[in-house]
C-alpha cells in the first residue's frame, strides 16, 4: 500500500552473496511518490454539474436526493441476482465454485455502480443541472 507521507522514506534491498548480507538504499519511494503526485494532478475534476439559478444549499439537496435515489434504483435493479450470487457462494462445496460466484458478484458490483452512475446523471439532468467544463485555474 503506497502512504503519500511516507516519501522520504528509503527502500532497504537486501542482495544475498554466499554467506554474508549487503544492504543497499535505493531512492525509489521518491520516485514513486513523484510519480503518485503527478498521476493525481491528472485526475483533477474537469467538469461539474452546473444549474443556473439553485442557491448552495438547494444544490447539495439536490446532489443527495439524486444519490439516495440513484443507490436505491441500482440496488433494486441487481438485487434479485445478488441475492441468488450470494447464496450460490454461501452453499458452494468446492472452492472453484466460491471462486465462481465471487468473482460474479464482483461483476455485479461494477455494474451496479455503472447502474448507479446513470440514474444519478439523469435525475440531475431531470432537475435542470448540465455537465459543463470547469475553467483551468
Amino acid at each position: 500500500m503506497f502512504l503519500p507521507w511516507k516519501c522520504g522514506a528509503r527502500l532497504r534491498v537486501v542482495r544475498y552473496h554466499s554467506d554474508r548480507v549487503n544492504t543497499v538504499s535505493t531512492p525509489m519511494p521518491r520516485l514513486i511518490c513523484l510519480l503518485a503526485t503527478i498521476a493525481l494532478a491528472a485526475c483533477a475534476p474537469t467538469h461539474a454539474w452546473v444549474h443556473p439559478s439553485a442557491s448552495l444549499g438547494q444544490r447539495n439537496d439536490d446532489f443527495n436526493n439524486c444519490r439516495n435515489e440513484a443507490s436505491f434504483h441500482a440496488r433494486r435493479a441487481t438485487g434479485f441476482e445478488r441475492d441468488r450470487l450470494s447464496w450460490e457462494a454461501y452453499r458452494a462445496r468446492t472452492p472453484g465454485e466460491r471462486a465462481f460466484a465471487q468473482s460474479r458478484l464482483q461483476q455485479l458490483d461494477l455494474s451496479e455502480g455503472m447502474n448507479r452512475n446513470r440514474f444519478f446523471e439523469g435525475c440531475l439532468q431531470s432537475r435542470g443541472y448540465s455537465l459543463q467544463r470547469v475553467a483551468e485555474p
